[in-house]
């Protein structure tokens, strides 16, 4: 088993994929944003509610474009770098949020591009593997990594935000900052892969 970890690892492009924008930074906006829109915009529980299922609501056009995107045109890692870039402005764009039809068009925009990254990293996973004999083992190394984000990203946003009295600024800054240091280790993924030769689909 430890052997065949070394092997896995060896690939340079491979490790640094589990660590590109994290999944919890994906769930933070939509595990807060109904207590955001309350506490902060001081809407109705109802109108809360409504935000939160139209920021999950415009991730199904985000997944399938985003996934069009890669497929035809740029490749997995080529599209998924420049949309977490994107998504951790928006999150730093989010501390800026303070009326009601802000709040709406930030649920708009970061939920088609958060919707975009959760579907690309398996495809990216995989656009990183050239021996396909060891797809399913890297793509479920990959996932293990990401099941320990996925479980501590939540309460760590509340934990930040409990530091910050009941302010949603830490969790926004954290967010905006971890994305915006996972698309730098995509970029370095693909440099691994295919050096400067930026007009490689991959």
């Amino acid at each position: 088993m430890g052997r065949l970890l070394r092997i896995l690892l060896r690939k340079p492009p491979y490790p640094t994929h589990p660590i590109r924008p994290p999944h919890p930074l994906l769930t933070h906006p939509k595990t807060q944003i109904s207590t955001f829109a309350k506490t902060t915009i001081d809407v109705s529980t109802p109108t809360s509610l409504t935000i939160l299922l139209t920021m999950n609501a415009i991730g199904l056009p985000g997944r399938l474009i985003c996934g069009v995107t890669a497929d035809r045109l740029l490749g997995p890692i080529n599209t998924l770098a420049p949309v977490a870039l994107l998504s951790g402005i928006l999150l730093y764009a989010w501390t800026a949020v303070s009326t009601l039809p802000a709040l709406y068009t930030f649920c708009l925009i970061y939920g088609f591009f958060a919707a975009g990254i959760q579907s690309l990293f398996p495809a990216a996973c995989a656009s990183l593997t050239s021996d396909l004999s060891k797809m399913g083992t890297r793509t479920g190394m990959c996932f293990s990594v990401i099941s320990i984000a996925c479980l501590t990203g939540p309460p760590l946003a509340g934990a930040l935000i409990q530091i910050d009295g009941g302010r949603f600024l830490f969790a926004q800054a954290f967010g905006g900052s971890a994305f915006v240091g996972g698309s730098l280790t995509l970029v370095a993924a693909r440099v691994a892969k295919n050096g400067f030769e930026w007009r490689v689909r991959m």
